[in-house]
């Protein structure tokens, strides 16, 4: 996840014809392709469509799965400048892969510490001490491996190094005790209604063909569903904490100040300059 899917200009200027025509080749045949027909149309018509539209495509031959590792050993801290008004704060961890054991810990993680007002980390740094703006915190979940981000807007004339401590504050409390019992039955009714609200539409981006069809890709079982909400149920105040303190590392992260131009003594000290082409 390196690098953009769409390329790099100077790499799509430097192919040649025939890598596009063999990357095809490999990858773009009904082999390595999963077909979603949804809507109000039954079984026997829907096979016939897809057998007339795509019958006569030969299958090609399945390409061998993707490998990938990555690891951080350090805590690195860098700095960006950039047309902003308001200092912001992101700090990211590698975390489990879609799926893996403690991905659905790593998501409920997520919702407690920073989705919405009663988030801890909201309740402290915005409402609290109001040292911030605003406060954000997600699971990036993807196959390979996923990474684990939190976002935090400083407050008018609040400092980085205020809110960072605090953060880490907040981190230590969550590794140390766990979520408490109400944390959790508020993650846990948030992960099934976002369950539920991508089963209200047919298609699209979230509807029900859409999931049926990341199932058949990802775990090449397209009635995943029920499963994978048990990933869910299934967590516990210890499962939660257990995951915090393995992968929310204080020494493996990466801790990003982006600040307005000309004021980069105001990132976190340590940091390293760094710019976006």
């Amino acid at each position: 996840y390196h690098w953009l899917t769409i390329g790099a200009a100077d790499d799509i200027r430097a192919m040649q014809l025939e890598e596009v025509q063999a990357f095809f080749r490999t990858y773009y045949h009904p082999a390595n392709a999963s077909l979603s027909l949804a809507g109000d149309i039954g079984t026997d018509a829907a096979l016939a469509l897809a057998e007339k539209y795509f019958g006569d495509i030969p299958a090609g031959t399945l390409p061998g799965p993707v490998a990938a590792h990555a690891s951080l050993t350090r805590e690195t801290r860098l700095v960006l400048e950039d047309r902003v008004e308001m200092p912001r704060l992101y700090i990211g961890w590698l975390s489990p892969a879609m799926f893996d054991d403690g991905d659905a810990e790593m998501d409920l993680l997520s919702d407690l510490l920073g989705n919405g007002k009663t988030s801890r980390l909201y309740r402290t740094l915005v409402y609290g001490r109001r040292i911030a703006l605003d406060v954000s915190s997600f699971q990036n979940s993807r196959e390979l491996g996923s990474f684990f981000m939190l976002v935090v807007t400083a407050a008018p004339g609040k400092s980085l190094t205020d809110i960072a401590a605090a953060v880490d504050a907040t981190l230590h409390g969550v590794i140390e005790r766990g979520p408490t019992k109400p944390e959790m039955e508020r993650a846990e009714a948030q992960a099934e209604a976002h369950f539920i609200y991508r089963l209200q539409t047919v298609g699209g981006f979230g509807g029900k063909s859409d999931q049926l069809n990341a199932y058949n890709v990802f775990r090449n079982d397209p009635g995943f569903f029920a499963r994978d909400l048990a990933r869910y149920r299934n967590a516990t105040v210890e499962s939660v904490r257990a995951a915090a303190e393995r992968y929310l590392r204080f020494d493996a992260r990466v801790v990003l100040s982006v600040v307005p131009r000309g004021h980069s003594a105001s990132a976190l000290s340590g940091s390293s300059p760094v710019s976006v082409s």
